[in-house]
């Protein structure tokens, strides 16, 4: 293709002509700030378990456990192991350092994220096929939102019991998987019909 203005058009519709090129929706500059907002918490969120798995590798290594925690109760917990003059404290201390930092700026992002949840304005990106970026960053976040349910959420529900069943039939990882597979569709019908989410009723034995 010879680069004039002239010859540049005439390729570019031939190209588009015989299929060689695909609409694309060009989102909004609101829907690109969210993407960029989620992007970065999911980022956080790496970090904080990161800090999290080295502390404890560290811990571990001199004969100190816990139960699982994240967050404040976790840095909580880590201090009560480490006593003053424990070989580790100055250590620890570093990494429970920006481990608060991280916390706190993904706190900022998750109440941010709620707000946005909470908004009705309409407005939908619809392009045909999910991006394999997107689709690994929801796929994320939909396995985290299992996991909050089996794991932190103390209200009893139908979708709870049903997990809590499967992990000990086939495993915790798959049964989280399963999890987030019906969170998936809950949360599309509840998109598509405007229901609410129904927690169901626990059958007294």
């Amino acid at each position: 293709m010879n680069k004039s203005d002239e010859n540049d058009a005439r390729g570019l519709a031939e190209l588009v002509h015989v299929g060689w090129y695909r609409e694309v929706k060009v989102k909004s500059a609101e829907s690109q700030a969210t993407r960029s907002m989620l992007v970065a918490r999911s980022r956080l969120v790496e970090i904080r378990r990161d800090l999290e798995n080295q502390t404890r590798s560290m811990l571990k290594e001199y004969g100190l456990q816990f139960s699982r925690s994240i967050g404040s109760q976790f840095r909580r917990k880590v201090w009560e192991l480490v006593a003053d003059g424990h070989p580790l404290r100055s250590l620890v201390q570093a990494l429970l350092s920006v481990h608060e930092q991280v916390c706190c700026e993904q706190e900022k992002l998750d109440r941010q994220v709620r707000h946005l949840a909470r908004e009705d304005d309409g407005e939908t990106d619809i392009n045909g096929r999910v991006s394999r970026w997107d689709d690994r960053l929801l796929r994320t976040y939909l396995y985290e939102a299992a996991s909050v349910l089996l794991h932190r959420t103390k209200k009893w529900s139908t979708l709870k019991a049903w997990g809590m069943r499967l992990s000990r039939r086939i495993g915790l990882k798959k049964a989280k998987v399963a999890v987030a597979r019906k969170i998936a569709v809950l949360l599309h019908c509840i998109w598509v019909d405007g229901t609410s989410f129904e927690w169901g009723s626990e059958k007294m034995a």
